[in-house]
């Protein structure tokens, strides 16, 4: 099972929840999670993750507290993923 934690307000105005456990399959890639959780949220919850004209990643994920540079690596059942928000500022 893998716990996934929504630390990024506009996630979880869209999930209403601020974390939640999912099942997988070790090997299931973090990008094939991504995918069952737009299949779950919809859209707007993809809106929020990717850049619409660029495809690009707006939040930062977590796997295990180390930045996920690669969407395509696996996940096992016990690895933990968060999902953040990049600081901005000026």
């Amino acid at each position: 099972m893998v716990s996934v934690n929504y630390n990024c307000y506009s996630l979880r105005r869209i999930t209403k929840i601020t974390s939640e456990d999912i099942f997988v399959k070790n090997g299931k890639t973090l990008m094939e999670i991504l995918g069952e959780l737009i299949a779950k949220y919809g859209e707007l919850f993809r809106n929020q993750l990717f850049d619409i004209d660029t495809g690009n990643l707006k939040l930062i994920i977590l796997v295990n507290g180390r930045a996920a540079n690669n969407l395509c690596n696996d996940i096992k059942a016990s690895d933990k993923i968060n999902i953040v928000s990049s600081l901005r500022g000026g």
